[in-house]
Protein backbone atom coordinates (compact mmCIF):
# COMPACT_ATOMS: atom_id res chain seq x y z
CA UNK A 1 0.00 0.00 0.00
CA UNK A 2 3.10 2.39 -0.08
CA UNK A 3 2.94 2.69 3.86
CA UNK A 4 7.24 2.71 4.15
CA UNK A 5 6.98 3.27 7.71
CA UNK A 6 4.82 1.50 9.47
CA UNK A 7 6.41 -1.44 7.00
CA UNK A 8 9.82 -0.39 8.26
CA UNK A 9 8.36 -0.82 11.93
CA UNK A 10 6.52 -4.07 11.36
CA UNK A 11 9.78 -5.00 9.62
CA UNK A 12 12.26 -4.96 12.02
CA UNK A 13 9.40 -5.89 14.40
CA UNK A 14 9.53 -9.35 12.93
CA UNK A 15 13.21 -9.44 11.68
CA UNK A 16 14.48 -9.14 15.63
CA UNK A 17 12.09 -11.62 16.93
CA UNK A 18 13.37 -14.24 13.79
CA UNK A 19 16.94 -13.61 14.94
CA UNK A 20 15.93 -14.73 19.18
CA UNK A 21 14.28 -17.41 17.48
CA UNK A 22 16.55 -18.72 15.15
CA UNK A 23 14.46 -18.72 12.27
CA UNK A 24 16.82 -18.29 9.19
CA UNK A 25 14.18 -18.41 6.85
CA UNK A 26 11.93 -16.02 8.30
CA UNK A 27 14.95 -13.69 8.72
CA UNK A 28 15.60 -13.52 5.18
CA UNK A 29 12.13 -12.92 4.32
CA UNK A 30 12.20 -9.67 6.59
CA UNK A 31 16.00 -8.86 5.04
CA UNK A 32 13.91 -8.81 1.44
CA UNK A 33 11.07 -6.65 3.14
CA UNK A 34 13.43 -4.05 4.42
CA UNK A 35 15.12 -4.27 1.18
CA UNK A 36 12.15 -3.49 -0.57
CA UNK A 37 11.55 -0.62 1.82
CA UNK A 38 14.64 0.79 1.23
CA UNK A 39 13.86 0.60 -2.65
CA UNK A 40 10.46 2.54 -2.20
CA UNK A 41 12.36 5.44 0.01
CA UNK A 42 15.26 5.46 -2.82
CA UNK A 43 18.15 4.35 -0.87
CA UNK A 44 18.92 1.83 -3.27
CA UNK A 45 22.66 1.32 -2.41
CA UNK A 46 21.02 -0.06 1.39
CA UNK A 47 18.20 -1.77 -1.01
CA UNK A 48 21.15 -3.86 -2.71
CA UNK A 49 23.08 -4.82 0.66
CA UNK A 50 19.37 -6.15 2.24
CA UNK A 51 18.86 -7.80 -1.19
CA UNK A 52 22.35 -9.79 -1.19
CA UNK A 53 22.07 -10.59 2.59
CA UNK A 54 18.60 -12.06 1.76
CA UNK A 55 19.83 -14.21 -1.65
CA UNK A 56 22.38 -15.77 0.58
CA UNK A 57 19.92 -16.92 3.59
CA UNK A 58 17.85 -18.17 0.72
CA UNK A 59 20.78 -19.93 -1.37
CA UNK A 60 22.04 -21.36 1.89
CA UNK A 61 18.53 -22.57 2.81
CA UNK A 62 17.62 -24.03 -0.86
CA UNK A 63 14.97 -22.07 -1.26
CA UNK A 64 14.19 -21.38 -5.02
CA UNK A 65 11.19 -19.61 -4.32
CA UNK A 66 13.03 -16.55 -1.98
CA UNK A 67 16.00 -16.58 -4.50
CA UNK A 68 13.16 -15.76 -7.45
CA UNK A 69 11.71 -13.29 -5.38
CA UNK A 70 15.05 -11.37 -4.03
CA UNK A 71 16.79 -11.69 -7.78
CA UNK A 72 13.33 -9.76 -8.83
CA UNK A 73 13.84 -7.47 -6.73
CA UNK A 74 17.66 -6.44 -6.89
CA UNK A 75 16.82 -6.18 -10.85
CA UNK A 76 14.33 -3.43 -10.16
CA UNK A 77 17.33 -1.79 -7.89
CA UNK A 78 19.87 -2.12 -10.90
CA UNK A 79 17.16 -0.92 -13.55
CA UNK A 80 17.23 2.29 -11.20
CA UNK A 81 20.86 2.69 -11.11
CA UNK A 82 20.64 2.53 -14.67
CA UNK A 83 22.51 -0.99 -14.19
CA UNK A 84 20.66 -2.70 -17.46
CA UNK A 85 21.92 -5.32 -18.12
CA UNK A 86 22.72 -6.31 -14.26
CA UNK A 87 19.51 -6.13 -14.18
CA UNK A 88 18.04 -7.91 -16.88
CA UNK A 89 20.28 -10.96 -15.72
CA UNK A 90 18.56 -11.20 -12.62
CA UNK A 91 15.55 -11.25 -13.98
CA UNK A 92 15.92 -14.43 -15.85
CA UNK A 93 17.35 -16.08 -12.90
CA UNK A 94 14.40 -15.08 -11.80
CA UNK A 95 12.33 -15.74 -14.82
CA UNK A 96 13.95 -19.11 -14.86
CA UNK A 97 12.86 -20.42 -11.22
CA UNK A 98 9.59 -18.45 -11.08
CA UNK A 99 9.08 -21.06 -14.32
CA UNK A 100 10.14 -23.94 -12.77
CA UNK A 101 8.41 -23.73 -9.75
CA UNK A 102 5.16 -22.71 -11.76
CA UNK A 103 4.44 -19.21 -9.66
CA UNK A 104 2.57 -17.49 -12.00
CA UNK A 105 2.36 -14.52 -10.07
CA UNK A 106 6.66 -14.35 -9.94
CA UNK A 107 6.57 -14.67 -14.12
CA UNK A 108 4.09 -11.61 -14.66
CA UNK A 109 5.89 -9.05 -11.98
CA UNK A 110 9.53 -10.40 -13.63
CA UNK A 111 8.01 -9.57 -17.31
CA UNK A 112 6.49 -6.10 -16.09
CA UNK A 113 9.78 -5.49 -14.89
CA UNK A 114 11.96 -6.58 -17.81
CA UNK A 115 9.24 -4.07 -19.97
CA UNK A 116 10.84 -1.17 -17.92
CA UNK A 117 14.27 -2.21 -18.87
CA UNK A 118 13.23 -2.77 -23.08
CA UNK A 119 11.83 0.96 -22.12
CA UNK A 120 14.14 2.72 -20.90
CA UNK A 121 16.49 0.93 -23.91
CA UNK A 122 14.62 1.78 -26.46
CA UNK A 123 13.28 -1.84 -27.16
CA UNK A 124 9.70 -0.95 -27.69
CA UNK A 125 8.48 -4.02 -29.60
CA UNK A 126 10.38 -6.36 -26.50
CA UNK A 127 8.47 -3.87 -23.90
CA UNK A 128 4.98 -4.38 -25.43
CA UNK A 129 5.42 -8.06 -25.91
CA UNK A 130 6.74 -8.34 -22.11
CA UNK A 131 4.15 -6.06 -20.64
CA UNK A 132 1.32 -7.87 -22.44
CA UNK A 133 1.76 -11.12 -20.80
CA UNK A 134 2.25 -9.16 -17.24
CA UNK A 135 -1.54 -7.86 -17.47
CA UNK A 136 -2.80 -11.06 -19.10
CA UNK A 137 -1.00 -12.94 -16.00
CA UNK A 138 -2.03 -10.14 -13.34
CA UNK A 139 -5.90 -10.15 -14.16
CA UNK A 140 -5.66 -13.84 -14.87
CA UNK A 141 -4.33 -14.03 -10.86
CA UNK A 142 -6.37 -10.89 -9.97
CA UNK A 143 -3.60 -9.05 -8.36
CA UNK A 144 -4.96 -5.53 -8.80
CA UNK A 145 -1.54 -3.73 -7.89
CA UNK A 146 0.29 -5.84 -10.65
CA UNK A 147 -2.23 -4.83 -13.23
CA UNK A 148 -1.72 -1.22 -11.89
CA UNK A 149 1.86 -1.47 -12.56
CA UNK A 150 1.85 -2.95 -15.96
CA UNK A 151 -1.05 -0.69 -16.97
CA UNK A 152 1.44 2.21 -16.26
CA UNK A 153 4.36 0.63 -17.60
CA UNK A 154 1.91 0.29 -20.93
CA UNK A 155 1.24 3.70 -21.16
CA UNK A 156 5.32 4.69 -21.06
CA UNK A 157 5.42 2.46 -24.17
CA UNK A 158 2.75 4.50 -25.74
CA UNK A 159 4.27 7.75 -25.03
CA UNK A 160 7.57 6.96 -26.28
CA UNK A 161 5.27 5.57 -29.35
CA UNK A 162 3.48 8.96 -29.05
CA UNK A 163 0.36 7.34 -29.33
CA UNK A 164 -0.65 9.88 -26.43
CA UNK A 165 -4.30 9.58 -26.45
CA UNK A 166 -4.08 5.58 -25.72
CA UNK A 167 -1.51 6.32 -23.18
CA UNK A 168 -3.75 8.52 -20.98
CA UNK A 169 -6.03 5.94 -20.92
CA UNK A 170 -3.32 3.38 -19.48
CA UNK A 171 -2.65 6.13 -16.86
CA UNK A 172 -6.03 6.91 -16.18
CA UNK A 173 -6.42 3.33 -15.56
CA UNK A 174 -3.86 2.89 -13.38
CA UNK A 175 -4.30 5.90 -11.32
CA UNK A 176 -8.37 4.81 -11.00
CA UNK A 177 -6.25 1.44 -9.54
CA UNK A 178 -4.05 2.38 -7.48
CA UNK A 179 -6.19 5.16 -5.78
CA UNK A 180 -8.91 2.33 -4.72
CA UNK A 181 -6.18 0.81 -3.37
CA UNK A 182 -4.67 3.50 -1.35
CA UNK A 183 -1.38 2.94 -2.66
CA UNK A 184 -0.33 6.54 -2.83
CA UNK A 185 3.37 5.86 -3.64
CA UNK A 186 2.42 4.25 -6.86
CA UNK A 187 -0.26 6.49 -7.56
CA UNK A 188 2.39 9.57 -7.43
CA UNK A 189 4.54 7.57 -10.01
CA UNK A 190 1.42 7.48 -12.40
CA UNK A 191 0.69 11.45 -12.07
CA UNK A 192 4.42 12.01 -12.52
CA UNK A 193 4.02 9.77 -16.05
CA UNK A 194 0.95 12.05 -16.64
CA UNK A 195 2.68 15.27 -16.15
CA UNK A 196 5.32 13.90 -18.84
CA UNK A 197 2.39 13.18 -20.89
CA UNK A 198 0.82 16.66 -20.79
CA UNK A 199 4.25 18.25 -21.38
CA UNK A 200 5.16 15.74 -24.48
CA UNK A 201 1.29 16.77 -25.81
CA UNK A 202 2.15 20.50 -25.24
CA UNK A 203 0.30 21.52 -22.72
CA UNK A 204 2.54 22.41 -19.73
CA UNK A 205 0.08 24.13 -17.58
CA UNK A 206 -1.86 20.59 -17.22
CA UNK A 207 1.60 19.55 -17.04
CA UNK A 208 2.71 21.63 -14.08
CA UNK A 209 -0.49 20.60 -12.25
CA UNK A 210 0.22 16.73 -12.10
CA UNK A 211 3.66 17.78 -11.19
CA UNK A 212 2.70 19.79 -8.41
CA UNK A 213 0.01 16.41 -7.41
CA UNK A 214 2.50 13.97 -7.73
CA UNK A 215 5.42 16.29 -5.74
CA UNK A 216 3.03 16.58 -2.87
CA UNK A 217 2.38 13.04 -2.65
CA UNK A 218 5.93 12.34 -2.74
CA UNK A 219 6.70 14.74 -0.25
CA UNK A 220 3.73 13.09 1.95
CA UNK A 221 5.22 9.55 1.67
CA UNK A 222 8.60 10.36 1.75
CA UNK A 223 9.75 9.21 -1.21
CA UNK A 224 12.49 10.90 -2.19
CA UNK A 225 13.52 10.06 -5.76
CA UNK A 226 9.94 10.98 -6.91
CA UNK A 227 10.13 14.13 -5.22
CA UNK A 228 12.92 14.69 -7.22
CA UNK A 229 11.50 13.36 -10.62
CA UNK A 230 8.85 16.02 -10.42
CA UNK A 231 11.13 18.77 -9.95
CA UNK A 232 12.64 17.57 -12.34
CA UNK A 233 8.82 17.63 -14.72
CA UNK A 234 8.93 21.04 -13.11
CA UNK A 235 12.15 22.39 -14.34
CA UNK A 236 11.01 21.29 -17.91
CA UNK A 237 7.57 23.14 -17.60
CA UNK A 238 9.23 26.50 -16.09
CA UNK A 239 12.16 26.25 -18.83
CA UNK A 240 9.68 26.31 -21.90
CA UNK A 241 7.53 29.08 -20.14
CA UNK A 242 10.82 31.03 -19.75
CA UNK A 243 10.58 31.32 -16.17
CA UNK A 244 14.48 30.41 -15.82
CA UNK A 245 14.84 31.30 -12.50
CA UNK A 246 12.16 28.91 -11.45
CA UNK A 247 13.65 26.03 -13.51
CA UNK A 248 17.28 26.66 -12.31
CA UNK A 249 15.92 26.00 -9.04
CA UNK A 250 13.74 23.27 -9.91
CA UNK A 251 16.50 21.35 -11.74
CA UNK A 252 18.49 22.25 -8.85
CA UNK A 253 16.64 20.06 -6.11
CA UNK A 254 16.40 17.43 -8.48
CA UNK A 255 19.78 17.29 -9.36
CA UNK A 256 20.95 16.81 -5.09
CA UNK A 257 18.13 14.46 -4.72
CA UNK A 258 19.74 12.37 -7.39
CA UNK A 259 23.38 12.76 -6.23
CA UNK A 260 22.29 11.99 -2.76
CA UNK A 261 20.53 8.97 -4.07
CA UNK A 262 23.04 8.33 -6.19
CA UNK A 263 20.87 7.58 -9.10
CA UNK A 264 23.17 8.31 -11.74
CA UNK A 265 20.29 7.95 -14.66
CA UNK A 266 18.25 10.62 -13.48
CA UNK A 267 21.20 12.61 -12.53
CA UNK A 268 22.14 12.35 -16.43
CA UNK A 269 18.11 13.39 -17.08
CA UNK A 270 18.14 16.06 -15.11
CA UNK A 271 21.71 17.16 -16.51
CA UNK A 272 20.75 17.19 -19.90
CA UNK A 273 17.50 19.58 -18.95
CA UNK A 274 20.11 21.64 -17.63
CA UNK A 275 22.11 22.00 -20.15
CA UNK A 276 18.90 22.78 -22.40
CA UNK A 277 18.23 25.41 -20.15
CA UNK A 278 21.42 27.37 -20.26
CA UNK A 279 21.06 26.69 -24.30
CA UNK A 280 17.81 28.88 -23.86
CA UNK A 281 19.70 31.82 -21.86
CA UNK A 282 22.67 31.69 -24.47
CA UNK A 283 24.94 30.16 -22.49
CA UNK A 284 26.61 28.05 -24.77
CA UNK A 285 29.73 26.77 -22.76
CA UNK A 286 27.86 25.96 -19.78
CA UNK A 287 25.13 24.04 -21.89
CA UNK A 288 27.63 22.22 -23.54
CA UNK A 289 29.20 21.23 -20.09
CA UNK A 290 26.01 20.15 -18.96
CA UNK A 291 24.95 17.79 -21.77
CA UNK A 292 28.78 16.26 -21.99
CA UNK A 293 28.25 15.42 -18.81
CA UNK A 294 24.78 13.90 -19.29
CA UNK A 295 26.63 12.16 -22.31
CA UNK A 296 29.35 10.68 -19.68
CA UNK A 297 26.95 9.33 -17.40
CA UNK A 298 24.29 7.53 -20.02
CA UNK A 299 25.20 3.85 -20.46
CA UNK A 300 22.41 3.32 -23.08
CA UNK A 301 25.05 3.05 -26.09
CA UNK A 302 22.94 3.28 -29.74
CA UNK A 303 19.42 4.48 -27.67
CA UNK A 304 18.03 7.25 -30.23
CA UNK A 305 17.99 9.42 -27.05
CA UNK A 306 21.38 9.18 -26.65
CA UNK A 307 22.26 9.82 -30.76
CA UNK A 308 20.20 13.16 -29.98
CA UNK A 309 21.86 14.55 -27.71
CA UNK A 310 24.96 13.91 -29.28
CA UNK A 311 23.61 15.58 -32.03
CA UNK A 312 23.07 18.61 -30.11
CA UNK A 313 26.41 18.64 -28.89
CA UNK A 314 28.17 18.51 -32.39
CA UNK A 315 25.56 21.27 -33.81
CA UNK A 316 26.36 23.51 -30.42
CA UNK A 317 30.35 22.77 -30.74
CA UNK A 318 29.91 24.07 -34.87
CA UNK A 319 27.32 26.28 -34.65
CA UNK A 320 29.72 28.56 -31.52
CA UNK A 321 33.19 27.17 -32.32
CA UNK A 322 33.55 25.51 -29.17
CA UNK A 323 35.70 22.74 -30.55
CA UNK A 324 38.65 23.67 -28.47
CA UNK A 325 36.20 24.16 -25.20
CA UNK A 326 34.67 20.34 -26.41
CA UNK A 327 38.31 18.49 -26.66
CA UNK A 328 38.74 19.94 -23.19
CA UNK A 329 35.74 18.85 -21.65
CA UNK A 330 35.75 15.51 -23.46
CA UNK A 331 39.38 14.69 -21.71
CA UNK A 332 37.91 15.18 -18.88
CA UNK A 333 34.27 13.79 -18.70
CA UNK A 334 34.33 11.32 -21.82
Amino acid sequence: EGNFQQATQYAQEALDLFRETGDKKGEAWMQMVQGQVSRGYGKYYDALGRFDMALRGFRDLYNDEGCAWTLRDRGTVHEALGHYSEALADYDEALRLFTVLGLRSGQAWVSADQCVVYTDRGKLDLAERACHNAIVIFHEQGIRRGEGWALRAMGDILRERHNYGDARSYYEKAAAIFGALGDRVDLARVVNAQGALSFDEGEPLAAKEYYEQALSLAHEQGVRQLEGRASRGLGDVARVMRSFADAERYYQTAVEIATDLDTPAELRAVLHRQGDLCHARGQSAEALDRWLQALALDRRLGHPARQYLQEKVDALVTAQHLEETYAELSKKLL
